[in-house]
């Protein structure tokens, strides 16, 4: 044998939920993101006047 029984339990269980966590987190920040940029890249300039013909 390697390892004993008693070395191996216990920490996949916490290990899964940190990671499911984190997902979690991170699709959660994601669509707010998202909105940011797609308001930035798709607002007028001001910086620069407009000139119609």
């Amino acid at each position: 044998m390697v390892a004993h029984e008693e070395d191996l339990g216990g920490g996949a269980a916490a290990v899964g939920a940190v990671t499911a966590g984190g997902a979690a987190l991170f699709f959660l920040v994601l669509p707010i993101l998202a909105a940011r940029y797609r308001r930035r890249s798709t607002a007028p300039r001001v910086d620069r006047p407009r000139i119609r013909a």
